[in-house]
């Protein structure tokens, strides 16, 4: 059964249009070619010599050209000097007259004189397949992968800044293969123009599409387009390239643009432009809008001022070529290895441009310095200079810094104190989250640092689950760094400069350490909680049991008092020891109850307030917390009966303006100036408790009646 046929929407219509008027251009191209008429025979030039003639493999001197308006003498001074011997502009000039008098003759009835006087004539001839130069066919070949490669970008995202990046680079270098395509295939059918603008025009635009596509390549996403593609894509413009440089494809000279084409051209450049300010604001796209910026300046700059040293006569060798593709091959290899192999890690921007620009001027040096031996030195001297641009580069980098960029171990190993701040930190949630967003802000200085998918679960364990393989990783063309988050959630990390897989490798290494220790810590603390339970366990079923057997049944009031009031001291250690808290008010209940039983005992009247509101008397009291507070009560109670005998004591619990908790104790009898007392170990213990919890406290004598009071500050989770 055949399957069902359904009718293509408009948009699936637009999209197969797109996908092949690449190729209905380029069949155009190859048809326009083939039909194409060119001189034949050809004529030849060297230096100081007349033009001549290759018939079968025999060199025949001309000696003039026959035209409708007469005969042409054919001198070495006529056609000027070959373009790779050209001295001056002057000479520049007159060879171009020549070749725009044959451009015009094109069609006539024309004729060589050779030396002898035989006259050969020159027939107007279609080119066939022999008009489309192997340069044409690998032009069209790079144009139809890189309009493809744009047009798939293009449906993965189209609201993407970056994806819309490569698609209008993907297009510019299309439509720049597809004119250069079109200008070698026929060199005799285009019309005269001034040749500095021809030549200005046709070699800053190609190597513009060139930038840009190396550019949309080697930045472009890793599920967008697959890795053989990339290298396939780069492979194919660099044979392009060595080609067009070594010579191994026609002469080239007449391939230049026509304004309509050239208009073309400069409306793809401004419409870059107009992009770039669209997304100005997006750090990815601004990162790649530098590099684009130095493909322009290194194939305008160098170009520009040789061409004005042969100019005015001060160079006497044709630079053209070479200036023009060692730039391009420099990029190409720079470009490669810096986006492959990380070669700028943590170095600067303007570090980059001055090592980068003065690499430049010395492989320029090194390529005009083979370049003056003589023509044959041309292809070796491209090679030279394209192999040895990155290796400069390292020795110029290194000189300039003086350093060599730290790998990730060696950073790791300088925030190694910060990681063992956190993993032995005691503070609570919020303190941990904010010390290992410092620590990250600290490791890759980031703009900015936005904290997402953040738990707010009280419960939640300050260690996190632990690491796993895609923990960390990097989005947005490397332009934001995702960091798993304390104790749990994701940290982005966000700048301007890309981050590298060496920024990844740290934040992995981080954030393994970190987690690792806080899980051990946390097992450490869970073991130790275990075994203070198990021992708090042992004592209340031991000696409690035997305690509150003497409570029951002893002989006199007295040592049951002493039994009671000693069981619930064992209660307040066990609990202590096992941590287990209440809440805030069954302690102050429990507190309550005992220090009534011992105020009774000896007849003393207890007064006792609290002014908490309800949601603190709510809140959880951890065991160690609760058992301090009973400690500093029965501390304060002994002290008062054992030295002062008063036949009054009030406790008031209450909080202070800044929200502190406060502890008051006042009571009469035999009292003293505190600043007279010897420092007890009673008094002591009492301070030291209300250290360990941030507090306060202090004695006073107001009115007779002595007084203390102790301040300290809720914890973290609590109001």
């Amino acid at each position: 059964m055949s399957p069902a046929w359904s009718r293509p929407t408009p948009r699936h219509l637009a999209w197969l249009t797109a996908h092949g008027l690449v190729w209905i251009v380029a069949a155009c191209i190859v048809g326009w070619a083939v039909q194409a008429t060119a001189p034949s025979p050809l004529w030849h030039w060297q230096a100081a010599r007349n033009p001549f003639l290759v018939i079968d493999r025999q060199e025949i001197d001309l000696a003039a050209l026959e035209t409708p308006q007469g005969q042409v003498t054919l001198t070495p001074q006529w056609h000027g000097l070959p373009p790779h011997v050209q001295p001056n502009l002057t000479e520049k000039h007159r060879f171009e007259a020549m070749e725009e008098q044959l451009i015009a003759w094109t069609g006539q009835p024309l004729a060589w004189i050779d030396t002898d006087g035989q006259r050969w004539p020159i027939a107007w001839q279609p080119m066939g397949w022999k008009g489309i130069p192997t340069i044409s066919w690998m032009l069209l070949l790079t144009s139809v992968l890189s309009w493809h490669v744009a047009m798939w970008n293009l449906a993965q995202n189209p609201r993407d800044n970056t994806t819309r990046l490569y698609v209008i680079a993907g297009v510019s270098f299309t439509v720049g293969n597809l004119i250069r395509a079109w200008l070698s295939a026929r060199p005799w059918g285009l019309p005269t123009l001034a040749w500095d603008f021809q030549f200005i025009v046709s070699h800053t635009c190609g190597l513009a599409f060139l930038g840009c596509l190396l550019l949309m390549v080697l930045r472009i996403p890793r599920p967008v387009i697959s890795k053989p593609m990339q290298w396939g894509v780069i492979g194919t413009i660099a044979t392009i390239e060595l080609s067009d440089a070594m010579h191994w494809v026609p002469d080239r000279l007449m391939a230049t643009y026509q304004w309509p084409m050239a208009g073309l051209a400069m409306l793809v450049l401004l419409a870059q432009a107009g992009m770039a300010w669209h997304c100005r604001h997006d750090p990815a796209y601004r990162a790649a809008l530098r590099w684009i910026g130095l493909v322009f300046a290194m194939a305008v700059i160098p170009p520009a001022v040789l061409y004005a040293a042969w100019a005015t006569g001060f160079i006497h060798t044709n630079l053209y070529d070479p200036v023009l593709v060692a730039p391009t091959l420099g990029y190409f290899a720079f470009s490669a290895l810096l986006h492959r192999d990380r070669l700028l890690r943590l170095e600067s921007w303007r570090s980059r441009t001055t090592s980068f620009w003065i690499t430049g001027l010395i492989t320029l040096g090194l390529m005009i310095t083979l370049l003056v031996r003589g023509d044959d030195w041309m292809g070796w001297a491209l090679g030279v200079t394209a192999m040895a641009f990155p290796w400069l580069y390292l020795a110029v980098r290194a000189v300039l810094t003086y350093r060599t960029p730290p790998t990730a171990p060696e950073r790791l190993q300088a925030l190694m104190p910060d990681v063992m701040t956190i993993t032995v930190s005691q503070a609570g949630r919020e303190a941990l989250a904010d010390a290992w967003v410092a620590l990250l802000q600290k490791a890759f200085r980031p703009e900015s640092a936005i904290t997402v998918h953040t738990s707010d679960d009280p419960t939640t364990e300050h260690a996190p689950a632990g690491p796993t393989d895609d923990a960390v990783r990097i989005s947005r063309d490397g332009s934001l760094l995702h960091v798993p988050h304390l104790p749990r959630g994701e940290v982005q990390l966000q700048r301007r400069q890309p981050f590298t897989p060496t920024d990844r490798e740290l934040a992995e290494a981080l954030w393994r350490l970190t987690s690792h220790g806080l899980i051990t810590k946390d097992s450490y603390e869970a073991g130790v909680k275990r075994e203070r339970r198990r021992i708090a366990a042992d004592l209340h079923d031991s000696i409690g049991g035997r305690l509150l057997h003497l409570s029951q049944t002893a002989a006199s009031t007295q040592q049951r008092q002493y039994a009671i009031n000693t069981l619930a001291d064992l209660r307040n250690i066990t609990r202590g020891l096992s941590k287990e808290g209440a809440a805030w008010s069954q302690v102050l209940a429990d507190l309550r109850h005992q220090v009534q039983r011992e105020l009774d005992a000896v007849d003393v009247d207890l007064h006792w307030a609290c002014d908490w509101p309800a949601e603190a008397l709510a809140q959880f009291a951890d065991g160690e917390e609760a058992v301090a507070l009973h400690c500093v009560a029965s501390e304060l109670v002994r002290n008062a009966l054992q030295h002062a005998q008063p036949d009054r004591l009030s406790m008031h619990w209450g909080t202070t303006a800044q929200g502190h908790r406060e502890l008051r104790v006042q009571h009469g009898g035999t009292v003293s100036e505190p600043s007279l007392w010897s420092a007890g170990l009673g008094v002591n213990s009492i301070r030291r408790r209300f250290l360990d919890r941030q507090g306060q406290c202090e004695w006073a004598l107001v009115g007779g009646e002595l007084v203390f009071t102790g301040q300290w500050p809720p914890k973290a989770d609590q109001p």
